[in-house]
């Protein structure tokens, strides 16, 4: 059996720009209200100073509305949860909808001997999904910058990456439902369809959908050399591999944090010039990174191209070594 590496994934078969930084964007829903819980932990306080910081780090960034922590901390007494103080997702998305809120960041942590361990999910509350998510350990200070600086990042890029005057809407589902956890060696599968809720909306769009795996390498992996047609049906259910694909997914180092993200246009748009590339090469690797300036790039071609229906969303799994 062949195989084909590519960062985290690995396909196994069965048969045989330059982007230029363009300050702040207009796409971008400012002041988007999120809301932070304290991470749940054994120990209380560690889970509030964790919580309490990146609360700070998004309120410099003035692109949020931050939900106060007494409001936060009301709402939570009203709705009755375990003994045990788990708090569910789907208890979260209950808090998220009575605060307004349109994310919720929550999370875990632990101490490990002098070290921290925590583990933060972006969790959007309209629909449920974890659109991002980071952990990280070492000591505190250590681990807490790096925590706080990408969740941030993720916020930002999912923000960005929003287009509210979009008429259509992206749905990703994978094997394993919301929130999920994957193990080192599993086979992962994508279902995904575009939805349209304005009658006049084309129903054929172009698809571009990317892996991006726990050091922030991206991959394209729709179209591909299986699947070269960028182009799918509004209302029609997709999945990846397809039923008549020759490779199946499976899912190698390194473990961390993982996501796919989607890219809908109304015509065929190459944002990472990879049009030849993937009918040779099966699923080539983008040259940039998974970060704010990478996604400002496919900003700038958006504007230049004068696209106005687009739309994006991802999903976020975590990868555990066993």
């Amino acid at each position: 059996m062949n195989r084909i590496y590519f960062s985290s994934l690995i396909f196994l078969l069965i048969g045989s720009a330059l982007f230029a930084p363009i300050g702040n964007q207009l796409w971008a829903a400012s002041n988007a209200p999120v809301a932070v819980m304290p991470l749940e932990s054994a120990d209380k306080e560690l889970g509030e100073e964790i919580a309490a910081r990146l609360l700070t780090d998004l309120q410099r960034t003035r692109q949020f509305t931050l939900i106060e922590r007494n409001q936060l901390q009301r709402v939570l007494e009203e709705i009755a949860h375990s003994q045990s103080g788990l708090v569910s997702d789907e208890t979260v998305i209950e808090v998220g909808q009575q605060l307004g809120a349109e994310y919720m960041v929550v999370g875990e942590a632990r101490r490990e001997g002098n070290d921290v361990l925590a583990s933060v999910r972006i969790i959007k509350t309209a629909t449920g999904v974890v659109i991002g998510a980071e952990q990280s350990r070492g000591s505190f200070y250590a681990m807490l910058n790096r925590l706080s600086t990408r969740t941030t990042e993720l916020l930002r890029i999912y923000l960005l990456m929003n287009n509210p005057d979009s008429p259509y809407t992206i749905l990703l589902e994978l094997n394993k439902g919301e929130n999920p956890r994957y193990r080192m060696g599993e086979r992962l599968s994508l279902q995904f369809k575009v939805l349209k809720h304005q009658d006049t909306a084309p129903d054929t769009v172009y698809i571009q959908l990317f892996s991006i795996n726990a050091v922030g390498a991206m991959t394209l992996i729709y179209p591909n050399k299986y699947s070269p047609r960028m182009e799918i049906q509004v209302g029609q259910e997709y999945s990846l591999p397809g039923p008549g694909d020759d490779f199946e997914w499976q899912l190698v180092p390194p473990d961390g944090v993982e996501s796919i993200q989607a890219i809908v246009t109304t015509r065929p748009v190459d944002f990472f010039d990879l049009q030849q590339s993937y009918k040779q090469e099966a699923f080539p690797t983008v040259r940039s990174r998974d970060n704010y300036a990478t996604y400002e790039g496919i900003q700038v071609i958006i504007s230049e191209e004068k696209l106005e229906d687009w739309s994006a969303d991802r999903v976020t799994y975590f990868l555990d070594k066993e």
